[in-house]
């Protein structure tokens, strides 16, 4: 895409997204200003959303000159989607962006600060809400320390910051359709290059909080998380050890929080979790996850479906309730 006069050349933000207007517009809402500042490019891949995500689009192109959007004519698969935003900008770093995720100012002004630096890397991950705390380096060029360590923030979309100059149409369609496309492109240019990753252990994403959760994969949970991601890892370059990928497959369930308490609970409530799925998937749950959250899925089973759902809106309606009341009393503060 051709390069806008007073556009910054530094760092482009691409959002894909499909059918979430609402969050689209909370998105921009939050993030409009902020982007202002710097010049920030915002490219959005619409992936042939049948709502009114388009609308809401051009209202906030309106306001703000450097939103560019490319509707897909079919949909595609999440991977295709978020490779046609990846390939939008013409920016030296390219930070990819889920529609319920916010960057923070302090932590856009942090990577801004990392990027003009004399440094250059090849990828730059952000922490996920503050949660990974434990990790060993902060510049990695060791493959084997990335597979081991940093799985689950690559698995997150939002965390990813990428190079423009390692972009290649051969790498993405490797992994297209195994709904972890940027983790496979990552760890398999990592995997034959010599490459230099920083992890930004103290500049975190975390979730945007919008008026109503996200509805997310409920219906796709066991398929995803007990049979999609074990494959897509076991098919993983060669020179990533079994042992690395063993460790990777079990990151992923154990530390990103997609089998916490309530998104369990929120799965059940959504009908995503049952007797049924959880006895299909028992000997993948059990040599992932343990017997721990193997019985915490087996005792959300026991009750009613529609109890599950009332009880994890009400938690949801108390959290952002809560947000608000801290915004209100401290708007200017970072959470």
């Amino acid at each position: 895409m051709k390069m806008h006069p007073g556009l910054n050349t530094t760092l482009a933000i691409v959002m894909p997204t499909y059918n979430r207007a609402e969050f689209v517009d909370f998105f921009l809402k939050k993030h409009i200003e902020r982007l202002k500042l710097f010049n920030i490019g915002l490219y959005i891949s619409n992936n042939a959303s049948t709502d009114n995500t388009l609308e809401v689009i051009a209202y906030w192109k309106s306001k703000y000159e450097f939103i560019f959007v490319k509707s897909l004519t079919k949909t595609v698969t999440s991977d295709e989607n978020i490779e046609n935003a990846v390939f939008m900008p013409n920016s030296k770093y390219i930070w990819i962006l889920g529609d319920s995720y916010e960057i923070l100012p302090s932590v856009l002004d942090g990577i801004l600060g990392t990027l003009v630096g004399s440094n250059e890397y090849d990828f730059i991950l952000t922490n996920l809400v503050g949660r990974y705390r434990h990790n060993t380096e902060i510049v990695y060029n060791n493959k084997n320390l990335v597979i081991d360590e940093l799985t689950p923030i690559i698995a997150c979309i939002s965390c990813n910051i990428i190079n423009r100059k390692l972009i290649s149409h051969p790498r993405f369609e490797k992994y297209r359709g195994t709904d972890f496309g940027i983790v496979g492109f990552v760890l398999d240019y990592i995997a034959s290059n010599h490459f230099s990753l920083l992890f930004c252990r103290d500049l975190s994403v975390v979730t945007l909080k919008t008026p109503v959760r996200k509805v997310g994969w409920p219906s796709r949970f066991f398929e995803i998380m007990f049979y999609n991601w074990p494959s897509f890892v076991a098919n993983l370059p060669d020179v990533y050890s079994d042992r690395s990928k063993d460790i990777a497959k079990k990151l992923l369930v154990t530390h990103s929080g997609l089998l916490s308490w309530r998104s369990l609970l929120h799965i059940r409530g959504a009908n995503g979790l049952n007797f049924k799925l959880l006895g299909e998937n028992k000997n993948s749950v059990l040599k992932l996850c343990g017997k721990v959250i193997f019985c915490y899925m087996f005792f959300l089973c026991l009750i009613p479906s529609v109890i599950c759902k009332v009880f994890a809106g009400a938690i949801e309606w108390i959290r952002r309730k809560r947000y608000q009341l801290i915004r209100l009393i401290n708007p200017k503060l970072d959470i």
